[in-house]
């Protein structure tokens, strides 16, 4: 037998006897009885191999990709969207389809750069679809339709309740576990979970996801019935570490009360009294917990809380995972960009800098030019230079350090590597230019520089509760797209090289303000150690 047969005897193994006792009861409905008979017997089948003849999935992708070609990345892309956004992942792994993708990709029919980022796009707008479908019909529906499957309004609400408090982690960490996977984004749309949280955690769950799949399919293309016979495993083994955690620690926060010790003490003892077959398993069960568990949780609970609260960012939260979103995704469009620009020219960034030249041509007029030829000087490195240090100098004003020195060492780092990368690519600049320019095309130095008012937009929205804050920062990516695409309409830059220069800014300024907040959090941490080791025994009683 394997993971998953083992698993699925163990899930049948544990729902037996619980549907049986309460069909004893009555307390199972004509519904439910059907349910848990076809449940169980359909465990218990699948547990012995007698669906083992049947045609494998991942057999089936390989052979209908390798004729596909190219085609794969639409076939590879459609099922990754369709597991969520379509609820397939229920029925269907989705594994399989995006190591079939990374397998092709492995024997060269098709570009792996290329197919993670459809993959990682497709997850996350197949999330999105199914958060949203969940945020417009969820509740409706379950409220309606719940209680006859003893979804009651009080279990809806313990449901919204956990979501506001680990749904992030839930989305993030679910994303490797098919049927949290497939479930959880319709849940935190159906739980009120607003999707400003939602997506930050989705971007780097789906983004992780999509890389280890596509790369492990990629790394072990000789040998596809091998790889997903160890992924499968791997999932499954990653299921049951997350599982035994999550009720190791539901566990600890509920017995920690003096109360629930005391119902769960006498629930044992009425168990032990009445029922002596039980105690057979049971009285071994206690010893081991009051001689060997509780000493030891004892002893090293506190040094595993003080370990844990240290060096976890656990105080973070959304900041951070949207500041990780941010770094993977502008980290993955530059590196993809700059691999192209090496390779120059590719079929990919051909059709898309053709396409926008084209665009450009078909609206050209003599007081466009004019407009774009003021625009783009916007995108100078003087003028990023002199609102950088006005934001900074405001930020210093309000005595906020941090803010201040992510504002200028982004815009300094990215001046000091936007020339080096395009002696490193040496992209020709496109023919026709409007304007004068000098040197290699990749990537756009105005463009790099144009994502610094992003930047000082969300540093002020930070610094000071702006009344208009989320129009501050619709305007600056407005005005940074502005001076982008002026380049490629004035003909200074292809379009490739417009979004190379913003990834390149954007991944600086991430990483740069990711690594701040781990500072700060830490120096927070530190401070309050110090404080409670020098504060005196009343107050650390109180």
């Amino acid at each position: 037998m394997n993971g998953i047969q083992v698993t699925a005897a163990v899930a049948a193994a544990m729902w037996a006897p619980v549907a049986f006792s309460r069909w004893r009861a009555g307390k199972l409905s004509t519904e439910r009885k059907i349910i848990s008979v076809v449940g169980v017997l359909g465990l218990a089948l699948y547990a012995a191999g007698a669906f083992e003849g049947l045609p494998q999935p991942e057999k089936v992708l390989e052979d209908v990709s390798g004729a596909l070609g190219k085609w794969t990345y639409l076939l590879v892309t459609v099922l990754a969207f369709l597991e969520t956004g379509a609820f397939i992942g229920l029925v269907a792994p989705g594994e399989a389809a995006v190591i079939v993708g990374g397998v092709v990709a492995g024997q060269g029919e098709i570009d792996i750069r290329l197919l993670i980022g459809l993959v990682w796009f497709a997850a996350f707008a197949g999330d999105s679809v199914s958060f949203y479908l969940g945020h417009r019909l969820g509740r409706e529906f379950l409220v309606r339709h719940g209680p006859r499957f003893q979804i009651t309004e009080p279990r809806l609400e313990q449901v919204e309740k956990y979501m506001r408090v680990h749904g992030g982690k839930t989305i993030l960490v679910g994303r490797f576990i098919g049927l949290v996977r497939a479930l959880a984004p319709f849940v935190a749309g159906s739980s009120k979970m607003s999707y400003r949280s939602f997506m930050p955690y989705d971007i780097v769950g789906s983004g992780l996801w999509a890389a280890f799949f596509c790369l492990l399919g990629y790394i072990f293309s000789n040998n596809l019935s091998e790889v997903i016979h160890w992924a499968e495993r791997g999932v499954l083994i990653f299921g049951w570490v997350v599982g035994t955690i999550v009720l190791i620690v539901y566990l600890v926060r509920r017995f920690r009360k003096p109360e629930e010790r005391a119902k769960l003490t006498e629930w044992l003892d009425e168990q032990e009294r009445d029922h002596p077959r039980r105690a057979i398993v049971l009285s071994p069960v206690r010893k081991a917990w009051d001689k060997v568990v509780f000493p030891v949780f004892r002893f090293f609970g506190p040094q595993l809380r003080f370990a844990w609260e240290r060096f976890t960012p656990g105080g973070l939260g959304l900041e951070f995972t949207t500041l990780m979103a941010v770094l993977m995704a502008a980290g993955y469009t530059l590196y993809f960009f700059t691999i192209a620009a090496i390779d120059w020219p590719t079929e990919f960034t051909t059709k898309i800098n053709d396409a926008a030249f084209r665009v450009a041509d078909s609206i050209r007029t003599d007081w466009l030019d004019t407009l774009a030829e003021w625009i783009t000087h916007l995108g100078a490195f003087p003028v990023a230079a002199f609102f950088t240090l006005i934001a900074a100098g405001y930020c210093l004003y309000r005595r906020r350090v941090p803010e201040a020195l992510v504002l200028i060492f982004s815009l300094a780092i990215a001046g000091l590597l936007v020339s080096p990368i395009k002696e490193w690519t040496e992209v020709p600049r496109p023919p026709g230019s409007l304007v004068e320019t000098m040197g290699y095309a990749y990537p756009s130095g105005h463009t790099a520089y144009a994502i610094t008012y992003v930047t000082i937009a969300v540093t002020l929205e930070r610094v000071r509760d702006i009344v208009t804050r989320a129009a501050l920062v619709v305007v600056a990516i407005a005005l940074a797209s502005a001076i982008g695409l002026s380049r490629v309409y004035l003909r200074a830059h292809y379009l490739s090289d417009v979004i190379g220069g913003a990834a390149l800014t954007a991944t600086i300024t991430a990483l740069l303000a990711s690594l701040a907040l781990l500072i700060l959090h830490i120096r927070k941490l530190r401070a309050g150690a110090n404080a409670a080791e020098t504060a005196p025994a009343t107050d650390i009683v109180a």
